[in-house]
């Protein structure tokens, strides 16, 4: 047995997370895996599908499920079930790593807005495991999870979303973005997509054209005008940083 398969027996102590005696919380974790299934891991292996789906309804797990996916599958509610997972020795520290760092990259962007489960996650997950985005999250005396990359990755989703995805975990993070921006240290990180300061461009350009044009979707309708609305405390935000 390897020390991977060892550290997996650890899920049995969360099997409680799974109440598959509810009949009503199986048949919607089953109407929320349908959706899943559809919407972002259309494209997988038969044999990773069929892993992901006994683990997400039941919270079984024979094979390997990258550390991310593990968590974004775990019928995670509570602060406390999340700070328990998260800390448990079902993760080695670079995995813990990996799953504060890769979520604003993954797929869950590919999901069709008004998807409640995936909402759900994006919301507990940034409450739960980012702080609110004004710490560096902490783990064993090492700092892996700065709001520099909060930030860095919220610019790169804004541009996922803004380029003709229907959903982004931007759109229920925007408060984390506000929270996040006065501690950037990096002030590179603005500079993206051939912008040399992609916070007043958001303002001054891209919003007002995603607004003004039909082509684009509600969702990113939705986050340029959280953007416009903001825009003053934005500003105020990027002045007093002092990058200049």
């Amino acid at each position: 047995m390897t020390l991977r398969q060892e550290k997996r027996q650890d899920l049995e102590s969360f099997s409680y997370l799974w109440k598959v005696d509810d009949a009503e919380w199986y048949q919607n974790r089953k109407n929320d895996w349908k959706r899943l299934q559809a919407d972002i891991f259309y494209d997988c292996e038969l044999r990773d599908i069929k892993e992901y789906q006994e683990y997400f309804l039941k919270g079984k797990l024979d094979g390997y499920i990258h550390e991310h996916t593990l968590f974004f599958l775990t019928p995670i509610v509570t602060k406390e079930d999340s700070d328990g997972f998260f800390y448990s020795d079902v993760f080695l520290d670079e995995e813990r790593e990996r799953i504060i760092t890769q979520p604003y990259t993954w797929r869950i962007e590919k999901t069709q807005q008004g998807h409640e489960m995936v909402t759900r996650y994006v919301r507990s997950f940034a409450e739960y495991r980012l702080a609110g985005g004004t710490s560096d999250v902490v783990l064993n005396d090492k700092i892996i999870f700065t709001p520099d990359k909060f930030i860095k990755y919220y610019f790169k989703n804004t541009s996922y979303l803004f380029k003709g995805h229907t959903y982004s975990p931007v759109l229920d993070t925007f408060d984390y973005f506000i929270e996040a921006l006065p501690f950037m240290e990096d002030k590179n990180i603005v500079k993206m997509h051939e912008s040399t300061n992609i916070i007043l461009d958001l303002l001054n350009i891209y919003c007002p054209t995603v607004l003004n044009e039909k082509s684009f979707n509600a969702s990113a309708k939705l986050l340029a005008q959280k953007f416009l609305d903001h825009k003053d405390e934005i500003i105020k935000i990027w002045n007093e940083l002092n990058f200049s």
